[in-house]
């Protein structure tokens, strides 16, 4: 399940990368929806109950954003206890 997020929201994950609250992951395992493509993903760095955001943005404009927001509940266990929060 995907949500309608502001434009603003990925610029706003990809400036706390710098503060450490984020990192670039890859987003390869999240399937665009049609008309979309993929605009980065990010993981928070917790051990445990961390929240990635892969973002999905228009082909044709105006410029718009979904994204696929998944809580994981162990880096560790990456896939086996992950849900989608959307």
């Amino acid at each position: 399940m995907f949500a309608n997020v502001d434009v603003r929201l990925r610029d706003l994950v990809k400036e706390a990368i710098n503060e450490g609250d984020f990192d670039n992951v890859s987003g390869s395992e999240h399937t665009p929806p049609p008309g979309l493509h993929r605009a980065g993903s990010f993981k928070t760095p917790d051990d445990y109950g961390n929240l990635q955001l892969t973002f999905f943005a228009s082909d044709d404009a105006p410029l718009r954003f979904k994204v696929d927001a998944d809580f994981h509940l162990s880096s560790l266990s990456y896939g086996r206890f992950g849900f989608s929060l959307c």
